[in-house]
């Protein structure tokens, strides 16, 4: 029996020419990796973004319904007060059952929370990056805001219950009322500076829009039916509500 023994590479062109054959095959192999992990992620950023555009744009929407209501504010919160100072049960109950100069919406963004606890964050286009980050920050403010306004604004109409007249319940009132405005006035401040930051790259969804107009028509038209009250006849439209509140 004879053994065949593998013969020795002949000469250095050739054993360089059989180490160029691997180097290049690994080359290669690696190269092919890198492209479907490149796909992998691609694809990963293309799925993330429209989950975050998507919520985004309907995030957008409620800042615009926000925004469209800012007309209604403070004559809502002047009819609120003199309301108030003149202990008109029936006018809260008006300004309280009718349209209001805010919406309650949910300001989350899971999208984007889901996206950060992943590595798909560090793949994202860095200007996008700087633009969620910013919508995301901003969101989580509008909904602290939302939180703080809710609680006012309980706080402001608990005359609609008939409670008797109490001096010091009236300034609490009052109090809370102010706290109402500065908190629906932040809500708007905001909303107009993610809807400037994101022009351009996310738009307002449309089907949030697009009533947002009559919004602020049911909201004036609720002040007016309010106004319309016992509360408004002594005091003049033009009188600062220092005066409304007798002070």
């Amino acid at each position: 029996m004879h053994v065949h023994k593998p013969k020795p590479v002949e000469g250095m062109i050739a054993f360089a020419s059989e180490i160029g054959v691997i180097v290049v095959g690994v080359l290669i192999a690696l190269g092919a990796e890198q492209i479907v992990d490149e796909m992998r992620w691609e694809h990963k950023v293309k799925v993330a973004e429209a989950g975050i555009q998507s919520e985004f744009s309907q995030r957008l929407g409620f800042a615009k319904e926000t925004v469209d209501l800012k007309v209604c504010l403070a004559p809502y919160v002047d009819a609120l007060e003199t309301a108030i100072v003149h202990h008109d049960t029936a006018s809260i109950q008006k300004l309280s059952k009718g349209s209001w100069p805010f919406v309650t919406r949910p300001w989350g963004t899971a999208s984007w929370q889901a996206v950060v606890s992943t590595q798909v964050a560090d793949h994202l286009e860095r200007k996008r990056l700087d633009l969620y980050a910013f919508m995301a920050v901003s969101l989580e403010d509008i909904r602290h805001f939302q939180e703080r306004m809710l609680v006012d604004y309980v706080d402001a109409t608990v005359g609609k219950l008939g409670a008797p007249v109490d001096p010091a319940a009236t300034q609490m009132q009052l109090a809370a009322a102010e706290r109402f405005r500065s908190d629906v006035f932040m809500e708007q401040v905001i909303s107009a500076s993610i809807l400037k930051r994101a022009h351009g790259v996310i738009e307002p969804d449309p089907a949030v829009v697009a009533g947002t107009e009559a919004q602020s028509e049911a909201c004036l038209a609720n002040v007016n039916a309010a106004r319309a009250g016992p509360s408004s006849l002594p005091v003049s439209p033009s009188a600062p509500i220092s005066a409304k509140r007798g002070r």
